[in-house]
């Protein structure tokens, strides 16, 4: 968890606010899906799956430093002198007399809170290479449209082309300047069905039960809030919590090795 934060905060948080320009999707019609799919989407994706489990496994550790640092610790013994059996209990118990199970608890909440708003940030950086491909596939799509008609136009004027030719009013050369011409505007059209394919391939590697007849955006555009540049919204991003919970556990770590400098006495009472 700490290497991931020796990375540069600045760049990611440049995906984190491309996420908050398209945060504010809503329903438009009855074949777009609602925000809750997208959600349900993104935590079907493999690695925000692997995330959670290494966030569980976080909360696991946590949990444990939580507990208390000494136990009772029950004695017995047993010895014969002579004819007689000598017969002895006792129990023993360590005191944190510094408070060390404290230190440990709030350690363990920082990292909790670490771990959970590392989490968020991986889910929205996700989500924003999602919404990213569907705008990416979009535009492809328009592209295509267009590249279609462009097609159909072309075909006409290969056939206008063709009966000039018969009718003597082409040369020979002029018509297979014009034929070559004609091609390599259909071979542009070509390569923009194949990128098209491909950004669907991209959507559909994030979006597992995406298809092109889902829409997922609104149509009538996206919104932002001023509120959403504010200083106070940067305070709040998942990185920025994170990395101040990393350094409370740093100032955690430090003090707890203080402590563990000094030692806790033990009581304990036997009868026999």
């Amino acid at each position: 968890m700490k290497i991931f934060f020796q990375k540069n905060i600045g760049a990611v948080l440049c995906v984190s606010m491309s996420l908050a320009i398209l945060i504010n999707i809503q329903s438009v019609n009855a074949q777009t899906t609602s925000t809750s799919w997208l959600s349900m989407q993104i935590n079907k994706h493999p690695d925000i799956i692997a995330a959670k489990e290494e966030m569980n496994a976080v909360f696991s550790n946590a949990e444990g430093n939580k507990q208390p640092l000494y136990n009772p610790e029950l004695e017995t013994g047993y010895e014969r002198e002579g004819d007689a059996n000598n017969y002895s209990i006792g129990i023993n118990q360590t005191i944190d007399l510094w408070d060390k199970r404290e230190t440990k608890e709030q350690q363990a909440n920082f990292s909790l809170t670490q771990a959970s708003k590392h989490f968020d940030f991986l889910v929205q950086e996700k989500t924003a290479q999602a919404l990213q491909a569907l705008i990416t596939w979009q535009a492809a799509k328009k592209q295509a449209v267009i590249a279609q008609e462009q097609e159909k136009q072309l075909g006409t004027l290969l056939d206008i082309v063709t009966d000039r030719q018969k009718a003597g009013d082409l040369g020979q050369v002029d018509a297979e300047l014009t034929f070559l011409s004609l091609t390599q505007m259909l071979n542009v059209t070509a390569k923009v069905q194949v990128q098209l394919k491909q950004t669907e391939a991209q959507v559909k590697e994030l979006l597992t039960d995406w298809t092109p007849d889902k829409s997922v955006l609104p149509t009538q555009g996206l919104t932002i809030t001023n509120s959403q540049f504010s200083p106070q919204w940067l305070q709040q991003h998942p990185l920025v919590l994170a990395a101040k919970a990393q350094w409370q556990i740093t100032k955690s770590e430090a003090q707890l090795a203080l402590l563990e400098t000094k030692a806790d006495p033990t009581i304990g009472i036997n009868a026999g």
